[in-house]
């Protein structure tokens, strides 16, 4: 038996380190050299990987101890910048990409680790082979004693190279465990920050975005118009500009607060009116958008069963807390600077002065809560910048009103309550106190710069159960928690006196409905018939009725059924008709009845009715 050369010894060790399938036997020499040299470039490059990756481990652990300390830091601060915000996103995704790296590289790590257990088994298995030949036995081979003496000094030579790689692997693996179990550990921090990072990412943002819209006079007033026009584009995303225009104009008829003097209502837009035909069929609007914060006639009611200023704010705003911080005393308004609690407030014509005085407090707080949010007053930002304007599109100023001596029981509202504004305790800050005239008894709930208002029936029960007849608004008088809208703001109606409909007027908006419920197509033909001579508006592709009648059948309606949803608005729409039952959705039966009915007839919200006399 020769003695190998060295430099294939030296192969064969690599491929005891770097391969399962090339490992020592007696048919060593039958191995390739190239395949031997590819493997080992393999396990070289694969090396190179893995070190990077343990060279990052402990970078990534100091990030996300990093990241800990900002989370610490920023999870009580309101005020944080754009800038913060920008960096924890950027943060956020680094740490995403660095576990996505991590979680490719321990899957190689973990292959390479497969390997070298199995040359470590086979190892195992040639040394216990190799064991059985003793060293006696080795001097008695029928050789030369130079040649027994160096099969011996290889034996021992192999027997001690095998426990050097037994035991390099055996560590490898310690190793490679503990590795991994540090990797695991990391991947668990970072993902639990992730998730406390997006909270406070999302509430910075929120606040940033409100901010934002707030400031760029994106004010409570449009909210009503804004709502009118995304229910409209949901239900009807194919309307042609022309139709777009023709809402637009024909629904943008709601002063959303009280105003200086409470109107008397319209004796001919109550269900009491009796148009002089039958049957005759109307549409019945309960509030009016945007149905959130505060409602001033529920309000009104609260104060006169005897709710306090206190009461009346938490029922619409939530979760508040009534507080004098330290406050400019000025604003910066459109007209110019005013005394805060003087010249501005003493001045806002958002509610009468006749009311009762818990009500027009609950407004004198809501309406300086409003002020200071919108002009970007916040408890870490005491010096805002913003102005406000003047008009309905922000709070309604009169000069007049700042000095009457009318006035005077809201100008005691405002001094009774100076300095003082709602502050979420959720957040410890400031949040925008929308408020409309009349929702209909029912709230939407709403959040502005992380604080949530409840929302829900505006009940003296709380629910449903007593709506209508116990709503605080019903209660108040409102004269718009239940109306038939026929008029346009500046009182254009098209020569029509009232909100009720014939039965060939009705028929037709049914028949429309019933139209393009089968073929959504259609709508492009179904605008309001009168839409030049009421409007100016020359859509020229519009069905007229006779053609609707013949499209679809219906030439009469011979009753209908409303249902409400527990969530504030109509449900369904039931209609018996010559040709037979059918039901629409509150919001495509809302959608199709403001494009097809005629004049400034339409309905201002999702909580309604239909009358039929």
């Amino acid at each position: 038996m020769k003695i190998l050369p060295k430099f294939l010894l030296s192969i064969i060790y690599i491929a005891l380190l770097i391969s399962p399938t090339l490992f020592f036997t007696q048919n060593i020499t039958d191995t390739k050299a190239e395949s031997a040299e590819d493997i080992a470039k393999q396990i070289e490059e694969t090396k190179k990987n893995l070190e990077k990756t343990d060279s990052k481990l402990s970078d990534i652990k100091k990030t996300a101890d990093s990241i800990s300390e900002t989370i610490k830091k920023l999870s009580g601060d309101l005020g944080a910048t754009q800038a913060q915000v920008n960096s924890l996103q950027s943060q956020i995704t680094g740490l995403s990409n660095d576990l996505n790296t991590l979680n490719t590289k321990l899957d190689i790590k973990n292959e390479e680790l497969e390997k070298r257990r199995k040359i470590r088994d086979l190892t195992i298995r040639d040394l216990y082979i190799s064991s059985r030949t003793s060293l006696f036995e080795l001097l008695l081979e029928p050789n030369t004693l130079s040649d027994a003496a160096q099969n011996a000094a290889y034996h021992l030579s192999f027997v001690d190279s095998s426990e050097h790689l037994i035991g390099s692997i055996n560590k490898e693996i310690t190793v490679y465990q503990s590795d991994k179990k540090e990797i695991e550990d990391i991947k668990t921090q970072v993902e639990k920050q992730k998730k406390d990072l997006q909270v406070i990412l999302n509430r910075v943002l929120a606040q940033v975005n409100s901010a934002k819209g707030e400031l760029a006079s994106i004010s409570q007033k449009k909210l009503a118009l804004e709502d009118e026009k995304n229910s409209i584009k949901k239900k009807l995303s194919e309307l042609s500009a022309k139709q777009s225009a023709l809402l637009q104009e024909k629904t943008e008829t709601f002063s959303t607060s009280v105003g200086e003097v409470p109107t008397t209502g319209d004796p001919n837009s109550q269900i009491s009116y009796h148009p002089g035909f039958k049957p005759a069929f109307a549409a019945f609007s309960f509030g009016a958008p945007h149905r959130k914060g505060m409602s001033q006639y529920g309000a009104k009611g609260r104060a006169e069963s005897g709710q306090s200023y206190e009461k009346i704010l938490s029922s619409y705003y939530g979760d508040i807390e009534i507080k004098k911080p330290d406050l400019p005393s000025t604003i910066n308004t459109d007209k110019g600077t005013f005394d805060l609690d003087g010249k501005y407030l003493k001045g806002l014509a958002e509610m009468p002065a006749s009311w009762p005085m818990d009500a027009m407090k609950a407004q004198a707080i809501a309406a300086r809560t409003y002020a200071m949010s919108y002009v970007g007053w916040r408890t870490g930002s005491t010096s805002p910048s913003g102005k406000i304007c003047t008009t309905e599109s922000c709070q309604v100023w009169s000069s007049s009103k700042a000095t009457s001596d009318s006035a005077a029981r809201w100008h005691q509202a405002v001094e009774e309550t100076k300095g003082m504004v709602m502050i979420s305790k959720k957040t410890g800050d400031i949040f925008s106190a929308y408020y409309a005239a009349t929702s209909g008894g029912y709230n939407y709930a709403y959040t502005s710069l992380g604080h949530s208002t409840k929302g829900g029936w505006d009940t003296k029960c709380g629910s449903k159960d007593c709506w209508t007849s116990d709503a605080y608004e019903s209660i108040a008088g409102s004269p718009w928690f239940y109306k038939g809208w026929y008029k346009t703001r500046d009182n254009k109606s098209c020569s029509r006196t009232h909100p009720w409909l014939t039965q060939e007027e009705f028929s037709d908006i049914i028949g429309a409905m019933v139209l393009i419920k089968d073929d959504s197509g259609s709508q492009t033909h179904l605008s309001q018939p009168d839409a030049k001579s009421c409007w100016g508006k020359d859509i020229s592709d519009t069905w007229s009725r006779a053609d609707v009648k013949e499209k679809s059948g219906i030439t009469e309606v011979k009753d209908i059924d409303v249902t409400y949803s527990s969530s504030g608005v109509t449900a369904e729409v039931k209609v018996k008709t010559n040709k037979g039952d059918y039901t629409f959705s509150g919001e495509d039966f809302k959608a199709m009845f403001n494009l097809r009915a005629p004049g400034a007839i339409h309905l201002k919200s999702l909580l309604f009715n239909i009358e039929m006399k």
